[in-house]
């Protein structure tokens, strides 16, 4: 069976140079599962879509041109989607239904998992994989191939007789499954394009932050040490030619949670290649073991990301960050000690749907002054722009009155309309006020805002 894997870019309005600097892991990771266990696979990156714009809706004749070719053999069509590029996603089943209205179509990822009614009932998709799609996708391909029950397909989504069916929960991998999984053959990958391979040595999140969107809170699954720094190794050896740059995202959502574990996947990688560059996420209550700070230093690591969020504990708190600002502060003296300050980028959001200015004030405010202490331009901060999390689900009782359809606006993150709708406690003055406010500290060559 052929099978034409997808991933959509961001509308190309919106799109940053940040968001193009690395592909999309789960359409080469699926692709090879299919792949090896005797599929015929085409995988439409989003650089060949990029190549297209402007693409605005479905009456591109570009897109259509290109979808006509490339999908003419093909009998299934898998998207993978998230929330920054639904309204693309949307765009997609709509031509290919056009042109092609028998080809099925299944889409994936965290939007659609976390809206799959809403997908279904306003796209002409024919299915949604709920969860991990490792073992679902080739579970439907199998079953649509023999003309089999979709209610053998664990977390699939279908229309039937007019209602939207659920079958459960994706099967998720446990330790050994994981390891037996193949590579993202990133082979696949438009060459010389990319500057960052991204690689994961973990899944899943112990904590439960209420504005993320990442599935498996409180559920964290950290692979073996030795393990996953030769995944690492052999990942970046195998395919580091179709790359800029042999630069690593380890895109674990909690690399640091387990010290011990960091530090031996770190003293592995570094003793190993001495060329490697990695990209790591951290929070800075896991950073316990100094040892592990130590070896963050090192020239292998090129940028620490630490989501601060608030700068204030009454806001933390609010948010479940299991922080606190002296806490922080005292890992900040540790980065000191070890001169990791100058690789350390912190983030910050301000617009949390229960503060006031005064609160956005003491978040700039503390932003402002690890740049003022430090004279390095690595703080960033954004207004909070809300996706399905916690406070989505909560969104009523601050007045937030939006239904799902907000996110198949190409524009839902930059949109002046959407904004006030998302931010009813942030009135024009209020908001001038806060511009008028950054503006000084830019003044004094201290730039925070980023969008």
């Amino acid at each position: 069976m052929k099978v034409t894997v997808i991933s959509m870019p961001v509308y190309h309005k919106v799109d940053k140079p940040g968001m193009a600097i690395i592909p999309p892991t789960a359409i080469y990771l699926l692709g090879e599962i299919l792949r090896i266990n005797g599929h015929e696979v085409d995988i439409i990156d989003p650089f060949y879509i990029r190549k297209l714009n402007p693409v605005e809706d479905e009456n591109c004749e570009k897109l259509i041109d290109f979808f006509k070719k490339r999908l003419k053999n093909t009998d299934l069509v898998s998207i993978s989607s998230n929330t920054f590029n639904w309204s693309m996603t949307v765009i997609a089943i709509k031509v290919i239904k056009k042109i092609y209205p028998n080809k099925k179509i299944v889409v994936g990822g965290l939007h659609p998992t976390y809206f799959y009614k809403y997908v279904l009932a306003s796209t002409k998709a024919d299915f949604v994989l709920a969860g991990d799609g490792e073992k679902s996708l080739l579970k439907l391909v199998n079953t649509i191939e023999t003309n089999g029950e979709y209610a053998n397909v664990l977390g699939l989504v279908w229309k039937e007789g007019g209602q939207i069916v659920k079958n459960g929960e994706a099967e998720r991998l446990d330790r050994e499954e994981i390891k037996e999984l193949p590579y993202p053959n990133f082979s696949y990958v438009p060459k010389d394009v990319y500057g960052i391979i991204p690689i994961e040595t973990s899944r899943g999140c112990r904590y439960g932050c209420r504005f993320c969107s990442i599935p498996h809170k409180h559920n964290w699954v950290g692979y073996d040490a030795d393990w996953a720094a030769e995944r690492v190794l052999k990942i970046v050896h195998k395919y580091k030619k179709n790359f800029l740059h042999p630069y690593v995202y380890i895109v674990d959502d909690c690399f640091t949670v387990d010290n011990d574990r960091a530090i031996k996947i770190l003293q592995h990688i570094f003793e190993n290649n001495k060329d490697i560059r990695l990209t790591i996420e951290a929070r800075a209550s896991d950073l316990k073991n100094e040892k592990l700070i130590e070896l963050l230093s090192y020239p292998q690591i090129t940028r620490v990301a630490i989501g601060v969020e608030c700068g204030y504990n009454e806001g933390l708190k609010a948010i479940n960050k299991g922080l606190t600002i002296e806490l922080l502060e005292e890992k900040i003296k540790l980065f000191e000690k070890y001169d990791l300050m100058k690789k350390v980028y912190f983030s910050f959001i301000i617009g949390f749907p229960w503060e006031t200015v005064d609160n956005y004030i003491q978040t700039i405010d503390y932003a402002a002054s690890i740049v003022e202490r430090f004279r390095y331009k690595n703080v960033n901060l954004n207004w909070l722009k809300i996706f399905p999390s916690q406070i989505w689900e909560e969104r009523m009782k601050y007045g937030i009155d939006l239904d799902e359809s907000v996110y198949d606006n190409h524009n839902f993150s930059t949109d002046l309309y959407i904004f006030k709708r998302t931010h009813p406690r942030v009135n024009r003055y209020a908001r001038d006020f806060i511009f008028d406010y950054l503006k000084q500290y830019e003044e004094r060559g201290i730039c925070l805002f980023n969008g």
